[in-house]
């Protein structure tokens, strides 16, 4: 049903992009150095290639370089759209997580080509009861690493002064652990559950489009990606699939300082599986049907951009707090999320 549902939002976008080319404005081109901020990243750095790419000739190529410290909170269990309480039958109750990355980007275009590499390093920690022997006692797990490798091209179908359409696809490396493991109450060298592991333990393709409209100082965008788990890594499971759409509006309001708003949509399928060395009855984290579910996230959004020697540089920050969750089984609800990045471009 949602992949359907899906299909149907690519159809559209495509559809908006050839009824716009046949009706194409006169306007003038946006300031070059207007761009936006996106999700987890990727929306920023294609927002700001975007912006840039086609005020170029051809035959002229262009590196892209960003840095963003992000970090992400988790507070309470929900299951469905309600929240709820911890099970004492549950020998692992999760109460709280939070995620700090620092995440590293390069792109390079030339024409109506672009490579992007991603990555980033992450740190994570949980903190949670421990259901043992009819006592109850906190607890807290933490791991560290690089999560899996992104490798993303694009190809503009269309690219005006006024929008561009480009096609997407790519793989997710999988250089991030699956095996990460401590000791807890009685517990020594535990496999830590789904959350806490760094990577997928796969092969995953990406495939993208990206939509985006040039008015004036308004830029707006609609970008819909999937990821694919196509099989089940040798810790015996399968992350869930997922799908994201993504709509962003951008207005300059200064020659150096452009504001604006993102609307983010996320499906993930169950995870498949329950992972060797751990028991699906040890908690929350540990059983595959606590996974997966629909998300919709608002940000705001701000970027500012350098001017003389700092041409091409920029600074771009952004918050944003989930307006929607329904979450399959219990799992713990996603809460407020901030970034800064710093954007930098070479010829």
């Amino acid at each position: 049903m949602y992949k359907r549902v899906l299909m149907v939002a690519i159809f559209a976008v495509g559809l908006l992009s050839h009824f716009a080319l046949a009706n194409e404005m006169k306007a003038p081109a946006v300031n070059k150095e207007m761009a936006s901020m996106g999700n987890g990243g990727n929306d920023m750095m294609t927002m700001s290639m975007n912006n840039h790419q086609h005020h170029h000739m051809d035959n002229l190529g262009m590196w892209m370089f960003n840095v963003m410290p992000m970090y992400m909170n988790m507070d309470g269990l929900q299951s469905g759209t309600n929240s709820v309480s911890g099970s004492s039958s549950d020998m692992m109750v999760p109460k709280s997580m939070n995620m700090y990355m620092l995440m590293f980007m390069a792109m390079y275009m030339r024409g109506d080509w672009s490579v992007m590499l991603m990555n980033s390093y992450n740190i994570k920690t949980m903190d949670m009861d421990m259901n043992m022997m009819g006592k109850t006692t906190s607890s807290s797990m933490r791991s560290e690493g690089f999560s899996d490798t992104q490798v993303v091209g694009g190809y503009n179908l269309i690219n005006t002064k006024v929008q561009k359409l480009q096609l997407q696809g790519g793989v997710s490396l999988p250089t991030g652990r699956i095996n990460y493991s401590g000791d807890m109450p009685m517990m020594s060298d535990t496999l830590y559950g789904y959350p806490m592991q760094m990577g997928s333990g796969t092969f995953d393709p990406i495939l993208g489009i990206n939509y985006t409209y040039f008015w004036h100082k308004l830029v707006t965008s609609a970008e819909l990606e999937t990821l694919q788990r196509l099989y089940k890594n040798y810790r015996s499971y399968q992350l869930g699939d997922v799908y994201q759409l993504t709509l962003l509006a951008n207005y300059q309001v200064l020659s150096l300082l452009s504001v604006g708003s993102k609307l983010q949509g996320i499906i993930t399928t169950k995870t498949d599986g329950v992972a060797a060395g751990t028991n699906a009855n040890w908690g929350v984290d540990y059983n595959p049907a606590n996974s997966g579910g629909k998300v919709i996230n608002l940000f705001a959004t701000a970027r500012i951009s350098g001017s003389g020697v700092l041409q091409g540089q920029s600074l771009a920050i952004e918050a944003g707090y989930p307006i929607y969750q329904n979450l399959n089984g219990t799992q713990m609800k996603q809460g407020w999320q901030a970034s800064v990045a710093l954007n930098f471009m070479f010829m």
